[in-house]
């Protein structure tokens, strides 16, 4: 009896967070649809040199990471969102988002010196 009381309970929590998550999990295009212009704080200046070391690091990694990475941390873009955008689906993202990071530190040494 009390095992499914407990199965109960549980399945009935994790409905709520599915549905909740589902309804507060909007895209780009929804956001740019309803109006949204993205952050007006001031952009960082070019001069700045995390500005300039990320910019680098970007730069010397292949072209399909350096999406993943720009759409992941730059533009904040969700996995889901991230994987409609290029093309693929969200295990190929994870994986990609994945290598990008590890071979952006592997690099990393090299290209700041």
């Amino acid at each position: 009896m009390n095992f499914w009381l407990f199965q109960l309970t549980r399945t009935t929590i994790a409905d709520y967070w599915r549905t909740r998550a589902r309804d507060s999990t909007c895209s780009l295009e929804a956001l740019l649809d309803s109006g949204w212009e993205g952050s007006t704080e001031e952009p960082v200046t070019s001069n700045d040199t995390a500005v300039d070391r990320v910019h680098l690091l970007l730069q010397a990694l292949p072209v399909h990471y350096r999406e993943v990475l720009i759409c992941r941390f730059l533009l904040t873009l969700s996995i889901r969102d991230t994987a409609r955008h290029m093309g693929l689906n969200v295990a190929n993202v994870k994986v990609m988002q994945f290598r990008a990071l590890k071979r952006a530190a592997d690099i990393a040494p090299t290209v700041f010196d």
